[in-house]
């Protein structure tokens, strides 16, 4: 909404879609700025870093039968059927996590890989008796009615959103600088 205010005859055109898809947008000069995740690669990119998003387990309700707490162990994701964020394209947080899950002993069983945050509860709402980490930003309790937000233990970083843009495109410092300001958002602005 800053961005909107303070340019108001800038026409801003919105993409969402998956980090690695962003990516290639970048470079084919589609779009100037893009929120994703860290690229592996920072060469050639002017980048923005934000604080970390913690993961945190969504679980579909079935699983839960005679589970009370309020947090989970890493160890523990190993008995549930795993539905996990991927990338359409190259090395990401899907690899990040396999890795991090076997070095604690836990033998992943994936069953699905999805893009989309969003896309992965709704069908784990819909029934998917199965489990998935996702980044604490992308969920909200009150929109669960067949699953449960778990807090994992311990924390794990695997979430780090950052703002973008091709070394090589022409300096948009003042539009970054609205964006930079990123949650200094005024009163009544949603989240």
């Amino acid at each position: 909404m800053k961005l909107h205010r303070k340019y108001p005859h800038l026409e801003i055109g919105v993409v969402v879609s998956d980090s690695s898809h962003l990516e290639t947008l970048l470079h084919n000069g589609v779009i100037d700025i893009a929120l994703i995740q860290r690229p592996y690669n920072l060469e050639g990119y002017d980048c923005i870093s934000f604080p970390a998003v913690n993961a945190v387990v969504v679980a579909h309700n079935s699983l839960l039968e005679g589970f009370n707490g309020d947090s989970i162990h890493l160890h523990d994701l190993g008995r549930f059927p795993l539905v996990l964020l991927r990338r359409i394209n190259g090395t990401g947080t899907f690899e990040f996590l396999q890795d991090k899950l076997r070095k604690n002993g836990v033998n992943p069983n994936v069953i699905m890989h999805i893009s989309q945050p969003n896309v992965i509860l709704d069908w784990l709402e819909s029934g998917v008796e199965a489990a998935s980490l996702l980044p604490e930003s992308e969920v909200r309790a009150e929109k669960l009615a067949h699953c449960r937000i778990i807090r994992l233990l311990p924390e794990v970083l695997i979430f780090f959103p950052t703002l973008v843009k091709l070394a090589a495109t022409p300096e948009v410092g003042e539009i970054l600088a609205v964006l930079e300001e990123g949650d200094a958002r005024e009163d009544g602005e949603p989240a």
